[in-house]
């Protein structure tokens, strides 16, 4: 009996010690000496689940101490998710956060408030439909204290993801106190089959009084459609970069011949704007599927101080290939007439391995004309061919007055 008393004992003890390591951090925490409970509430911990299968509820639930930051801002936050509808998004622990999400057929978002009055880790976790997602973040800071100026909004863009099938995507982020984020998964995937189906409508519509423009551009891009779709849908990543190739070399002879005929018929240039905004948006789709196939971040933040305006444009390699003859420049058309960068030319990095980046300053100095927004040109060679991606910047913020935001959802 004394032998099974024993075999009982020691039961009990690995029972124990199995549960110690299985058990939830907050049963654990019931364990703990007071001491060390207090250290662990010190570090305040949320996490906001938002899943984009379930419909939720709309936009016009949003918090109101969540619309009056986000309207007295100033800008044009909603048009930043393109959002149609709202979907399932919830917080936790309660009281510290307060969620909400929105969805389309390519976009999902979620909006989220620090209401903890302390600093924040949040942990997000978002369940995506297949796709090929590029990622960023809106942050917006209110002032706290009376007379205090609020940081200036800016969008960081994060780490895309491939979803062969859908899954969930988890992003570990700091809040600070009163911050809003607004969190954006933008399915450039299925952007590029939509931008390439808009496309080719307008120029359907401009094929009916100026077939000499359209004709031509049309049948250079059919030329890569099979590309295209392998490009969005492909089950290799390899594949999908060679693809990638063929849609920009494709759409660039489309651009090419768009411009020769616009430079011996100036006059119909009117006619052809909605053909060139289509093009602009294809284009860009496209390339950022393959930046997130290849593993590319790009970033653009503004500030401003004494009347100049600094434009830091970065590109980090986060993914497995190296690509070449990398070149960081502001891309002057996106600026009024008159603003010009200084310096004036692009700085070139060569080749960008695996795990490093490449970061260059650009000021802008403005009389009485001043940018709203201004984009980056990170251009690059990967798959065999050259690529582009012109990321936008938020609304540049200045500190006597603030203009209209745009509402560019790029």
């Amino acid at each position: 009996m004394w032998r099974n008393a024993r075999s009982v004992t020691v039961l009990l003890v690995a029972c124990a010690v199995v549960w110690r390591q299985t058990a939830s951090p907050a049963q654990q925490a019931t364990q703990t000496s007071p001491a060390a409970s207090s250290a662990v509430t010190q570090e305040l911990r949320g996490q906001v689940w938002i899943d984009a299968n379930q419909n939720g509820a709309s936009q016009a639930s949003t918090p109101s101490s969540v619309v009056s930051k986000l309207d007295g801002s100033s800008m044009a936050w909603a048009s930043y998710g393109d959002q149609t509808a709202g979907c399932v998004c919830k917080a936790s622990p309660v009281g510290t956060l307060q969620p909400m999400g929105m969805h389309s057929k390519t976009v999902v978002a979620a909006v989220v408030n620090n209401i903890s009055g302390r600093p924040l880790k949040l942990r997000l976790k978002a369940v995506l439909p297949a796709g090929t997602y590029t990622i960023d973040q809106l942050s917006i800071v209110a002032p706290t204290e009376p007379g205090v100026v609020a940081l200036a909004p800016q969008v960081q863009r994060l780490q895309g993801v491939v979803l062969p099938r859908p899954g969930s995507v988890t992003k570990d982020v700091d809040l600070q106190p009163g911050e809003i984020a607004v969190y954006r998964f933008v399915n450039r995937a299925g952007r590029v089959v939509q931008s390439f189906r808009q496309l080719l409508g307008a120029l359907h519509q401009l094929a009916v009084h100026r077939p000499q423009i359209a004709r031509p551009m049309r049948r250079a891009l059919l030329h890569a459609h099979d590309s295209m779709l392998t490009l969005a849908y492909g089950h290799s990543r390899e594949a999908r970069l060679r693809a990638m190739h063929g849609v920009l070399l494709a759409g660039a002879q489309a651009e090419a011949l768009e411009l020769n005929q616009l430079a011996h018929h100036p006059h119909v240039r009117n006619d052809a704007t909605a053909v060139s905004s289509a093009m602009t948006a294809y284009m860009d789709n496209a390339a950022r599927v393959g930046a997130v196939l290849l593993g590319l971040v790009p970033q653009i933040t503004t500030t401003v101080q004494a009347g100049v305006i600094s434009v830091n444009i970065a590109l980090a390699n986060t993914g497995a290939h190296s690509v070449y003859g990398v070149k960081l420049a502001v891309h002057v058309s996106s600026l009024p007439v008159g603003v010009r960068p200084s310096p004036g030319d692009a700085d070139y990095f060569g080749v960008l391995r695996p795990g490093q980046s490449a970061a260059s300053v650009f000021r802008l100095k403005c009389g009485s004309i001043r940018p709203d927004k201004v984009a980056a040109d990170v251009s690059y060679i990967a798959g065999g061919g050259p690529a582009q991606l012109l990321p936008l910047s938020w609304h540049i913020t200045y500190p006597a007055a603030q203009t209209t935001a745009s509402t560019s959802t790029r």
